[in-house]
């Protein structure tokens, strides 16, 4: 065997050293987690400054364009198919016990498949529904959507 004599004080430094770095990585996983829930409230929030950007004096047009939105919301945060229909996706969310979702989708549904158009008060309502909606679900991300998978199994 070889003999070190500061064998004591080279164990000191190398754990040190590793405690150090340890704790840096503490440090910088918690500050790219922060950063990361800012990115998810971000990408709600687009979602709802689109809604505050349209234009109701075409209500065509405005129907439209929430159908669009609430469609892209739906397939980012809830992983639907972007064809699905809203009837489909109301039974979907009141499967989930998700009120605010199912609400919306029947909205939706009344506007788009009663033959008649929608007048700026029910574009009004449904903007502010879809708007609480997006609030209240936030985007989350396939590794989360993964642990929670996993959570509920």
């Amino acid at each position: 065997m070889v003999y070190i004599p500061n064998l004591g004080t080279i164990l000191i430094v190398v754990v040190s050293v590793i405690s150090i770095i340890l704790i840096y990585l503490i440090f910088a996983e918690k500050k790219l987690n922060k950063r990361a829930s800012k990115i998810k409230i971000v990408k709600n929030r687009i979602y709802v400054e689109k809604l505050a950007r349209i234009n109701l004096d075409n209500p065509i047009t405005t129907t439209k364009e929430l159908d669009k939105i609430s469609r892209n919301f739906f397939r980012e945060a809830f992983k639907t198919k972007p064809t699905a229909e809203y009837e489909e996706l109301k039974e979907i969310f009141e499967k989930k016990n998700n009120e605010e979702a199912a609400k919306c989708c029947e909205k939706m549904s009344e506007l788009l498949y009663s033959g008649t158009t929608a007048t700026k008060k029910q574009n009004q309502e449904l903007i502010g529904t879809l708007a609480d909606m997006i609030e209240k679900n936030h985007i989350i991300t396939k590794r989360e959507k993964l642990l929670l998978d996993k959570k509920s199994q």
